[in-house]
């Protein structure tokens, strides 16, 4: 849920009143680093008037990594009675701000690092995806997402397809589904040295671990052949599979629970998700597909990722694949969103959801016409698919004629043929609507913009389109005696600043 119009409307005003409250997360599930303590001014431990900032994520263009962000808050008196419980290291806190008797939640952050001395304490919070690097559980074992990926069982009983669905393994515990949906398997026939990846429904126990799954297909992508049969030893393969739109998927892998009990995303196993019960109102559906529809749909069909993931791992699994899409998560008032990169100039007019004047900036803190984090400038940008009708591997390009600047390559490749899902529609149509995207960005230069703004401007995250217009700047592509004027720029990374009024801007502006 967004913050209420009450508490953006505040963002306007010159005089305030603002305090806060540090909200640590009850016990869930097998998560027990907090007991849902609260501090502010009004507790034993009490939060200072302090200087609290709070970072978002900051986006880089053409390599589009991501720098995580978080908050930091100081509390003054003696910790040493809650030092064991509430403030462990990897404690999960919501900070409540106040404003003028109007209360929102802020952010999200797990703690890290407490600092200080004599009773003035500085917390230091990581943002949520940070803390998605594991889950959170006390169990040790149970740390990493997908625990059970890469693990494998034996064949107890020689299978054809031909013959029948039910596929006897020695151990039928670590092959997990999403509901509604098929899993996926990787199996080993060693006698023949062949390889496939089968789709299964169900499982079915027999006897203590053993049991067998009930094979639906054989010969799925990424396989180029079908193999229908196996013998006795052999191995099977658990495989996570995460097929869908990447935003679903994302919300997915926050909200289940292994329960069904935490809304519409709800529907991973418990291993797969964070290990607690979060509000269902961390993610707005709605939102997510009003977004969808304005800036990153596909030609016909849905844009879905199939990823494959054979290990236990973090975040960084499934974030690395989709950040070579140009796709990223964000925190964004009061829920958990997502943003991709577009070319401003091409975007939706829809999506350009701010205008900043000279009234709006505080200061120019910097203005780079050529952004330091461009390495160099591509004269194609192309990213490997697969086209299933064709059954070929198929390069989807976008080239220019000429090169803008120095120094430049020739081409830039992403490899996406084991991210996109390979039908509905087909690889290279998705690769289409992402070079669309992302092209302009690999072979023009861009302007990198540092501005300080006032408060209002802190609804705003990294990938949102914004309008310029001031008498004071102007960068490439204004002519002798012009300046900005409804310019329009991606942001990069927002820092806000709550007790100086203030927000830190950091824009891509297209040359």
């Amino acid at each position: 849920m967004a913050w209420s119009q009450q508490f953006i409307d505040s963002l306007d005003r010159k005089a305030k009143v603002i305090s806060y409250i540090l909200k640590f997360l009850p016990p869930s599930k097998d998560y027990s680093l907090s007991f849902g303590d609260q501090h502010s001014l009004t507790t034993e431990i009490k939060i200072a008037s302090a200087d609290v900032t709070i970072d978002t994520v900051q986006i880089t263009p053409q390599r589009w990594s991501v720098n995580f962000g978080g908050f930091s808050i100081v509390l003054n008196g003696d910790l040493r009675p809650v030092l064991n419980t509430s403030l462990r290291k990897g404690a999960v806190a919501e900070l409540l701000m106040v404003r003028d008797g109007i209360r929102n939640r802020v952010s999200i952050g797990q703690l890290r690092n407490i600092v200080g001395g004599r009773g003035v304490w500085r917390l230091e919070f990581v943002d949520f995806l940070t803390m998605m690097q594991s889950r959170l559980t006390n169990k040790v074992s149970e740390s990493a997402f997908w625990r059970n990926a890469g693990k494998t069982a034996k064949v107890t009983t020689n299978y054809n397809f031909s013959s029948g669905p039910n596929l006897y393994l020695d151990d039928i515990t670590i092959f997990e589904k999403e509901t509604g949906q098929n899993g996926m398997i990787f199996v080993t026939d060693d006698q023949h040295g062949e390889t496939d990846y089968w789709t299964w429904s169900s499982k079915t126990t027999t006897s203590g671990s053993a049991g067998y799954l009930t094979i639906v297909s054989t010969g799925n992508y990424p396989s180029v052949a079908s193999h229908t049969h196996l013998h006795i030893n052999d191995k099977v393969t658990s495989i996570v599979r995460l097929r869908g739109r990447p935003d679903y998927v994302f919300a997915r892998l926050v909200m289940s629970t292994g329960a069904g009990t935490q809304g519409v995303f709800d529907d991973y196993p418990e291993s797969w998700g964070m290990g607690v019960e979060w509000y269902p109102s961390l993610f707005d559906v709605q939102s997510l597909n009003a977004y969808y529809a304005k800036a990153w749909t596909t030609s016909s069909g849905t844009h879905e990722i199939e990823l494959l993931i054979m290990q236990s791992g973090g975040i960084n699994t499934f974030l690395d694949a989709v950040l070579k899409m140009g796709m990223w998560p964000v925190w964004r008032q009061n829920e958990l969103s997502w943003r991709v990169c577009q070319n401003p100039n091409q975007a939706s007019w829809m999506t350009v959801i701010d205008n900043i004047t000279d009234r709006d900036i505080v200061s120019i803190d910097s203005h780079a016409l050529y952004s330091p984090s461009q390495s160099a400038t591509y004269s194609v940008s192309t990213i490997n698919t697969y086209n299933s009708i064709t059954s070929l591997n198929q390069d989807v390009s976008f080239s220019g004629n000429s090169i803008a600047v120095l120094p430049a390559s020739s081409v830039i490749t992403r490899d996406l043929r084991l991210i996109y899902r390979v039908d509905s529609p087909i690889q290279p149509t998705q690769a289409t609507a992402d070079l669309t995207r992302m092209r302009r960005w690999d072979a023009e230069p861009f302007e990198e913009l540092s501005l300080t703004v006032t408060e209002k401007h802190c609804l705003l995250t990294a990938g949102d389109i914004v309008q310029i217009s001031s008498m004071y700047i102007y960068g490439l592509r204004e002519g002798s005696g012009d300046t900005y004027n409804q310019r329009r720029a991606m942001v990069l990374g927002v820092r806000w600043n709550p007790s100086k009024s203030t927000v830190n801007l950091t824009l891509g502006v297209m040359s």
